[in-house]
């Protein structure tokens, strides 16, 4: 599924305005060639070419090649309850138009609007692509609150962002080949109550670059005051290049970062 706008383009496969509830579960279910029984595989966004004419810049840009979640809104994914199931779902070669390559500008696979929030628990990220931030997801961030508590704008665990392999990670054209988290935006990976030294959630071979001037973050990037805690995850394989500079070739963040170093794994 595609969606194809002449000025903006947002969610190739699902399209959530603000303040709406978009859960995304399998009920144990099997879906094609073992795959989750929820698959989103090439989907795209794009909205035309940007255009210069000397006086004025028009910037088109598309969001979620697979899934664009509005302000406020709240996207949940995750397992059926009786185990009957590895992947709650999968995402795969989003954001990439088959015929003339990547299109889809910022979160490959899922796009978060401002203030919106993400609860993905055992998703497979693989091959997600987009042109400038965001590989497989983007948050715009902001800081969300329930009563006193800042709750998160992206919560993951179980998740895998690329394989083993380290051949099918997501990429990004600058910022956050698996991740952009954007500013005061809060992301949770893992689970500190897990059994120390599980693995909670994987990213390999995540890439952010490539041509550019500059790149940041190999699997995930957090802006101005955007806030991480990671637990039980490993990071193998994640890159940054560019053609001058490149920083944090897993992470790179401008916020605030807290890991449990007894139970993460950095690597590459």
């Amino acid at each position: 599924i595609s969606s194809t706008f002449s000025d903006s383009a947002a969610g190739g496969a699902i399209y959530a305005g603000a303040n709406c509830n978009l859960t995304i579960k399998d009920n144990g279910g099997n879906g094609p060639s073992g795959q989750a029984a929820s698959s989103f595989i090439s989907n795209w966004t794009y909205a035309g070419t940007s255009t210069d004419s000397g006086s004025t810049y028009t910037a088109k840009t598309s969001e979620g090649g697979a899934i664009y979640a509005g302000t406020s809104s709240t996207l949940t994914i995750s397992n059926s309850t009786d185990g009957s199931s590895n992947n709650s779902a999968t995402f795969s070669l989003n954001g990439i138009a088959p015929d003339t390559g990547v299109r889809t500008t910022d979160g490959g696979a899922i796009y978060l609007a401002s203030l919106a929030q993400a609860s993905i628990s055992n998703a497979l990220f693989t091959t997600n692509k987009a042109t400038s931030a965001g590989g497989a997801i983007y948050s715009e961030g902001g800081i969300i609150t329930s009563g006193s508590t800042v709750v998160a704008n992206i919560a993951i665990s179980g998740s895998s962002f690329g394989t083993n392999g380290g051949s099918d990670g997501n990429s990004a054209g600058s910022k956050g080949g698996a991740i952009y988290l954007g500013a005061s935006g809060y992301l949770t990976v893992g689970d500190y109550a897990a059994t120390a030294g599980t693995v909670h959630s994987i990213f390999y071979g995540n890439i952010a670059g490539g041509s550019v001037s500059t790149a940041w973050g190999g699997a995930i990037y957090g802006a101005l005051s955007a806030d991480m805690t990671i637990a039980n995850a490993v990071f193998n394989g994640n890159s940054a290049s560019s053609t001058e500079g490149s920083y944090g070739g897993a992470i790179a963040s401008f916020g605030g970062l807290s890991s449990d170093t007894a139970v993460i794994g950095i690597t590459g």
